[in-house]
This record gives C-alpha cells, structure tokens and sequence, in this order.
C-alpha cells in the first residue's frame, strides 16, 4: 500500500535473485508496457539448486513475446507471487490484499484477486529467482492444513470466472495432493473426510469431462491408496 514504484516485486527474507534481476525484469515490463512478468526460479534445497518444471512447460505454451492475457492461462502461470513483477497500476485497480489469517496459500489468493485485472502479460523462461525450501516450516507439518484448504477454497473459487471453475478446481486439487503425499503416513480420519468433501464438489460436472482432468484424477488415485489413523 505504501509503494510508490511504477512495478512490485515480492521477495522471501530467506529467498534471493541473480545478478541484475531487477534490472532485466523491469526493463522488459516498462518497455513492453505489462501489466504482469512471469519469470522463471530456482529450488533450493541445501546444496542442491534445480530449476522448476514450469519453465519447460511455458516453453510450450506461451509466446516468448508479450502477449494478450486469459485467464484460463492462470492455471499454468502457478500461484506463487515470488516470481511475478506486477504493475502497481493492476493492484491498486484491483484492490488485492494478501489473507491475514492464513499462513498458507495466501499468496495464490492474492495472485486470484489479481489475475482478472490483468491484461498484458509476458513469460520469461529464464530463472532469477532461487526459492529456499522450507518443508520444515510448510503448515503441510501441522494438522490443520486440510481444514484450511477447506476454508480458503470459497475464497478461491469466487474470482474465477463462470466458464473457468471446473479448470479452476482442478488446479485446487494440487493443493491437497501436494499436502496428502507428505502427510500419507498421518492422515486422520477428519482429513480423509474433508478431501472426499472437496472430490465431492465434482460430482456437479460431466463426468465424461472430469476424466480429463489431471490434477482431480492424481487426487482420487493417491486417496485411495491412504490408510487412516
């Protein structure tokens, strides 16, 4: 709320970027007048730094030229802020605010909020960014990460278009799997309950058309294969 820059970059305190990031990025969003620059990021891992899968897959999808942003395009850009430079223009216009009772996923409720606002986007395959892994820290060690999932998802699905939300629930179910798969020797009989709620909510679509959806599908087969304490 306070910045006064033409562009806003969120950067983790334990997080940094390469050598003249900044300079790159803001060049190449002020010369192409952008609302929204996706770029590429590290994992580390101690020693161990591996670039993310998402930049083989904007490799395949996307212009490497500016170009007219959908939203159905939301689903592929994932919903970290960390490696996104924003217009202050966009968030002022669309008044996003981070959640301040979630310390989980808050910064894809945010990026939600911001996406229908956007409307000139471009994607750089390029890694400036080296994200620390914290899983020690990840809420996924504490018992009520389902049980926020659960609640944050109305938040979610609200700004997602009409002709977007089964693609939009589809995306939300990497959330769960993600969790599920750490927690798989963990998982309480409350959590089991609240995932089956959560694959319920498809029941409303084609069925036909669900079998096509990746996300929701890897979700039910790893539910499965779960034994609950």
């Amino acid at each position: 709320q306070i910045a006064k820059g033409d562009y806003i970059l969120f950067v983790d305190a334990d997080d940094y970027l390469a050598d003249n990031s900044l300079k790159c990025l803001y060049s190449c969003a002020k010369n192409n007048n952008l609302d929204l620059l996706v770029f590429g990021y590290y994992h580390v891992l101690g020693k161990n730094i591996s670039t993310t899968a998402f930049m083989d897959i904007w490799k395949n999808k996307f212009p490497s030229t500016p170009f007219k942003f959908q939203f159905k395009d939301s689903f592929l850009l994932n919903g970290s802020i960390w490696n996104k430079l924003i217009s202050k223009k966009v968030i002022t216009a669309s008044k996003a605010t981070f959640p301040l009772d979630i310390s989980y996923a808050e910064d894809t409720i945010f990026c939600f909020r911001l996406y229908p606002f956007i409307k000139q986007i471009q994607i750089m395959p390029i890694a400036f960014y080296y994200y620390q892994n914290r899983e020690n820290n990840s809420l996924s060690c504490k018992n009520d990460v389902f049980l926020t999932l659960s609640h944050l998802f109305p938040e979610f699905i609200k700004n997602v278009p009409q002709n977007n939300v089964m693609a939009a629930m589809d995306y939300w179910c990497n959330f769960y799997t993600w969790n599920l798969l750490k927690k798989k020797k963990n998982l309480s009989y409350t959590d089991y309950n609240i995932i089956q709620d959560f694959l319920k909510k498809f029941e409303n679509f084609d069925a036909h058309e669900c079998t096509f959806l990746e996300h929701y599908q890897r979700l039910k087969r790893e539910i499965c294969n779960i034994s609950c304490y």
